[in-house]
C-alpha cells in the first residue's frame, strides 16, 4: 500500500508539473541531483519509524522534503519556487489518500541568506500544520 500511495503521489506531481523533478526513496536527493535539478525539485521520502509511533490513530505519516535551491539570483525566485512546490504538493493531497504529512525544508547553506530561509520555513510550518492530523 505504502508503494502505491507513493506511486500515485509521484505520478500526480510528474503529469501536473512536469518542471518539477520528483523523486521518491531513502537516500538524499542533493547528493544525486545537479544544482539546476535541486532548484525545482522534491523527493518523497516516508516518515521516520519514530513519527509512525507518535502517530496514535496509527495512520501512515509521509515525510515528504522540498529541495529547494538557495542559489537562485534573487530570494523572491526562491520563494516563488517553493511556493509552486508547496501548491503542487497541496493539490496532489487532495487528490491521493494520504493521512497525514510531515513537510521539511532544506535549506542547507541558508545561514550565508537567512532572509531567503525565514520564509521558507514559515510557508513549510503553515503547511505542516495544515496537514498533520
Amino acid at each position: 500500500m505504502r508503494k502505491e500511495i507513493l506511486a500515485e503521489l509521484q505520478s500526480f506531481l510528474e503529469s501536473k508539473f512536469p518542471s518539477l523533478y520528483v523523486g521518491r526513496g531513502y537516500r538524499n536527493p542533493a547528493q544525486v541531483l545537479s544544482a539546476k535539478e535541486r532548484s525545482h525539485a522534491i523527493s518523497i521520502v516516508p516518515a521516520s519509524d519514530t513519527q509512525k509511533r507518535l502517530n496514535t490513530k496509527k495512520q501512515i505519516t509521509w515525510k515528504i522534503l522540498l529541495i529547494v535551491s538557495l542559489r537562485a539570483n534573487t530570494s523572491e525566485e526562491g520563494i516563488d519556487t517553493l511556493v509552486e512546490t508547496l501548491e503542487a504538493i497541496e493539490k496532489a493531497v487532495d487528490q491521493t489518500n494520504l493521512n497525514g504529512l510531515v513537510i521539511d525544508v532544506n535549506t542547507t547553506g541558508s545561514i550565508l541568506n537567512p532572509e531567503v530561509s525565514h520564509p521558507f520555513y514559515e510557508a513549510a510550518l503553515e503547511i505542516e500544520v495544515l496537514y498533520r492530523r
